[in-house]
């Protein structure tokens, strides 16, 4: 599962120093203490400067599960990182208002999603034929 992850931050078109620090962090939470990780936000998007933040969503099965990674603003090693959680059971993506449903349908990148739950979520977000 380390490598998938490792991988996928392989393929951002992001500096290197913000590839190793979202490496870094995440290493430090414990890639076996969740479910999936995304990255949102200007580097997501690919249009970021030496001031943008690093915005991570973490997705758990569960709010019990999330319980130890702290959710906010953090910094680390010099660069400030905002934590989002998801959490599958308290989840209906499909009442998202307009503007979430846009960023994280169209302004996330699954770094990490062990089960493919995060995927799922983002897909039942999208608007079907009769909305």
């Amino acid at each position: 599962m380390y490598k998938i992850f490792f991988d996928n931050i392989q393929k951002l078109n992001v500096p290197v120093n913000i590839k190793n620090l979202i490496i870094e962090f995440v290493n430090n939470i414990g890639i076996d203490r969740i479910d999936g990780v995304a990255l949102q936000g200007g580097y997501a998007r690919e249009i970021f400067n030496e001031d943008s933040d690093i915005d991570l969503v973490f997705y758990f099965e569960n709010k019990e599960k999330g319980q130890y990674v702290k959710k906010g603003y953090s910094n680390y090693e010099g660069k400030i990182f905002e934590i989002k959680h998801l959490y599958g059971d308290k989840i209906d993506s499909k009442k998202w208002k307009d503007k979430q449903k846009y960023v994280y349908i169209n302004e996330t990148v699954i770094l990490y999603d062990r089960n493919m739950e995060l995927i799922k979520i983002i897909d039942n977000a999208r608007m079907n034929k009769k909305e």
